[in-house]
């Protein structure tokens, strides 16, 4: 029988003894006497699917390290990959935390790296060391949803009140409580009782480790941000019909319709919250978050609707649901007034054919001259070339007459700001951006070419932001003069033109044919949200038509 091969790693710290051991696959059973490993390999056999995964086992010392090290030998794992820890506690420090010896964390977070998934065993009498282990490794993002955790105490369940709430109740959980002495083998698995003679038996229909966020069994209230971004969402703000002189917001939209039927099939009602800088968010130069990412970031809300461009440096403090579209970003201009061009008669044909005219008609010149002093006019061939020239003259003549008509039947109308690079040299515009989008990010972190130089304008006062529900005010005042150019994404871009021709009946703006910035956009949640798994597997036109109830929240 093999044993476990121990690397020479332990670090002492007030209290904390770190000793590791890297996995070897091979080896016998051991014994393992009054230690709760039986109860351990039941809830292993039971819960662990993939044999990928890899194992990382925490003890305080008081279990036999060895009969820690034959479980997970005789479990299996397919490559070794994993390791046991075992952590001895100076119960005289009640202030000790994981960050004195951060050498445990950050071997664990290399083992996480290297394999698809994780399960993590926790074994301890003590049940403040466990709740350390638990808030520590929950801190530093050890145990995301798809890391699956075992912790294994004597202490009673009742000591585990808040890191139930905390922790255990949004993750991939069991608690496993051993009752009396160890040697009696009796343990109570929270939720999922109980533990018999015959092994582990569940008293229920759901698996040892469920997904219970794919159906919200009891249900759940949930903080949603969303700000105005038509035409996905749309904010109106309606008089209460009491004395008050009191607001409500009122949130329309297909992004509130495709929320509700998400809602009814996880089970869960929403209250929806208004960014207080009505903004979605960027990172600042000291780190923080802006708007509705700021909020996610800090936890205030546990979703937010947008829908938010997928970035990179957004991906770093939240996570996205499936990609919903594509949407890229183009001008929005004040069409010129219909006027006579003095050049006009030269808009029938092109440069290219006007230069091809010109040119021909001086090669012809040339070309006559030669033979008219040369034998070859005795010949006729001069007389066929002059009957070549006047046909090709008849038909220039013909286009250029015909395309004149039509020019002269319809007014020209100046449409000058056709790319970004227009606007950003004509020194009398304006451009006004939406504030704090993944766009304004993109434009302050550029250090070279077009859009560097757009950001630069800030300084000269030809950069404005705005928020999105003074886009119709920006149209009708600033971008009707014609010194403003609105730079907004194509859909709202539409949207904004039919209500303005809605309103008025007329058409005073145009698009640009240049469209730049592309963007995959989602909804967004916290970072390891359990709640991504059960929205990007659901199909919400599978849902029913009931909605959930949702509240309206003053932002």
């Amino acid at each position: 029988m093999k044993s476990s091969k121990q690397l020479h790693l332990t670090t002492i710290s007030r209290g904390w003894r770190v000793r590791w051991k890297k996995m070897n696959k091979n080896g016998g059973r051991t014994n393992v006497g009054n230690d709760p490993s039986d109860v351990i390999e039941e809830v292993l056999t039971a819960s662990f699917g993939s044999r990928q995964c890899s194992l990382v086992l925490v003890t305080d010392g008081s279990s036999s390290t060895a009969s820690m090290d034959s479980v997970i030998k005789n479990f299996g794992v397919q490559g070794g990959i994993g390791g046991v820890f075992e952590v001895i506690w100076d119960t005289a420090d009640d202030n000790l935390t994981m960050a004195d010896n951060p050498w445990m964390i950050q071997q664990m977070q290399m083992i996480k790296k290297t394999s698809r998934c994780q399960t993590v065993i926790l074994v301890s009498e003590e049940g403040e060391l466990l709740k350390v282990l638990l808030r520590q490794i929950h801190e530093n993002e050890l145990l995301v949803w798809p890391t699956k955790l075992i912790a294994v105490t004597h202490a009673q369940v009742s000591l585990f009140s808040p890191v139930r709430k905390e922790i255990l109740s949004v993750t991939n959980s069991v608690l496993v409580t051993l009752e009396g002495k160890p040697e009696l083998k009796r343990c109570k698995l929270l939720l999922l009782p109980s533990w018999t003679t015959r092994g582990l038996q569940l008293n229920s229909h759901l698996p040892l480790l469920p997904n219970k966020f794919m159906k919200l069994i009891d249900g759940g209230q949930l903080r949603v941000a969303s700000e105005n971004y038509p035409p996905h969402v749309t904010l109106e703000e309606m008089q209460v019909s009491d004395d008050s002189g009191a607001k409500r917001l009122s949130y329309t939209g297909p992004m509130l319709i495709l929320f509700d039927l998400l809602a009814s099939r996880i089970n869960f009602t929403y209250s929806l919250v208004r960014p207080p800088d009505r903004s979605w968010g960027i990172r600042r130069p000291d780190g923080s978050w802006t708007g509705m990412v700021g909020m996610i970031r800090r936890k205030e809300v546990d979703m937010a609707i947008g829908p938010f461009g997928i970035t990179y440096i957004r991906a770093q403090v939240l996570d996205y649901t499936r990609s919903m579209f594509v949407d890229y970003v183009r001008v929005l201009a004040k069409r010129g007034r219909s006027e006579v061009d003095p050049w006009g008669f030269a808009m029938p044909l092109a440069p290219v054919v006007w230069g091809s005219t010109f040119g021909t008609l001086v090669v012809f010149l040339v070309v006559s001259a030669v033979m008219y002093f040369t034998a070859l006019e005795r010949t006729g061939s001069f007389g066929q070339t002059v009957l070549l020239w006047v046909i090709l003259t008849f038909v220039v003549v013909r286009c250029y007459s015909g395309n004149l008509m039509s020019l002269l039947a319809v007014r020209y109308i100046s449409q000058p700001f056709q790319t970004l690079r227009r606007v950003e040299q004509d020194p009398r515009i304006t451009m006004v951006w939406e504030a704090d989008t993944a766009f304004i990010q993109t434009l302050k972190s550029a250090q070279s070419g077009i859009f560097h130089d757009v950001a630069e304008k800030e300084s000269v006062g030809r950069f404005k932001v705005i928020s999105s529900v003074d886009y119709s005010s920006t149209i009708e005042n600033d971008v009707m003069r014609g010194d403003h150019v609105l730079i907004v994404e194509d859909l709202s871009c539409k949207m904004l033109l039919a209500d303005h021709f809605t309103k008025t009946g007329t058409c005073e703006f145009y698009l640009s044919k240049e469209m730049f910035l592309p963007l995959t956009f989602a909804m967004v949640m916290q970072k390891h949200s359990p709640l991504g798994l059960a929205v990007n597997e659901r199909d919400p036109r599978d849902a029913t038509r009931k909605r959930p109830q949702r509240e309206n929240i003053r932002g």
